[in-house]
């Protein structure tokens, strides 16, 4: 990792280098496996230069003697949002939710006193995970015939103006309970979750990289506090998935995983 800290990233730009460390740390998660999307957010890039990052720093891998569990990344394109994915373990995930009619969604509507669980087919999010899976599988099959397999895709979804991005990127993201709200009785964006009680879950990796042991976090959610009790073994279970899978790891890379939790009352909650 030390040529490519030296000379792959002299191609790119001020604002990707100086934050090139950490989004590495969190591509690795999508490499071996713990989620199936990172979202870009650490500084702004084009889809073709986070392209061209994620080939660079993939093709590290190609001749490692590390086993992994993914190689292949793309970036996914969801309005001015960009992911980087594992389109195969994205679609095998997306296939469980939709079979899922237990997964636990919360109901932040502004209208509400206070956030409430509602069953996914309430949240009438799984249509729109449907939709988005059959077009993700539409490009896997063509990257299968294809060349291009074997380097990263640019994929663009055009979203519907009735999907609830807020619900979609949390399920991109391997979140275990998803916030949704109802988007035809309020705007983009209004919440219940000001001034509630939220329990703010962290998830911290214990990371082998370029020569030291980091601790870094993988990914952070929150619940309020008002509904943790009735899905907190459903925040366990999957918790425990993930330990299941750095405990089957043949990479040294990830040495282990924790989480850990706080609770926070804030004024207001951008979703």
């Amino acid at each position: 990792m030390e040529d490519f800290q030296k000379s792959e990233l002299r191609i790119f730009s001020k604002r990707i280098r100086s934050h090139s460390f950490r989004i590495e740390l969190d591509i690795l998660s999508v490499i071996h496996g713990l989620r199936p999307a990172y979202l870009w957010d650490k500084c702004l890039a084009s889809p073709e230069e986070i392209q061209n990052f994620v080939r660079a720093f993939t093709g590290r891998f190609s001749t490692s003697s590390c086993k992994y569990r993914y190689k292949i990344l793309d970036v996914l394109v969801l309005e001015e949002s960009v992911f980087v994915v594992n389109l195969e373990a994205l679609i095998d995930h997306l296939g469980r939710l939709v079979n899922d009619s237990s997964f636990p969604f919360i109901d932040v509507s502004f209208h509400l006193q206070k956030p409430a669980l509602v069953s996914a087919g309430q949240s009438l999010t799984m249509n729109v995970i449907q939709n988005v899976e059959n077009e993700l599988r539409k490009y896997w099959e063509i990257q299968q015939q294809t060349e291009s397999s074997h380097e990263p895709s640019i994929i663009k979804l055009s979203c519907d103006t009735l999907w609830n991005l807020t619900a979609l990127f949390g399920i991109l993201l391997n979140f275990p309970v998803i916030y949704w709200y109802n988007l035809e009785t309020q705007r983009k964006g209004d919440n219940c979750l000001g001034m509630t009680t939220l329990r703010v879950h962290h998830i911290f990796g214990q990371i082998n990289f370029m020569g030291s042991l980091i601790h870094h976090e993988i990914l952070s959610f929150s619940i309020p506090k008002c509904v943790h009790s009735q899905i907190q073994q459903k925040i366990c279970m999957w918790f425990f998935m993930l330990k299941n899978i750095v405990s089957s790891l043949c990479c040294a890379c990830f040495e282990d995983i924790e989480l850990i939790s706080e609770e926070k009352v804030l004024p207001a909650v951008a979703l």
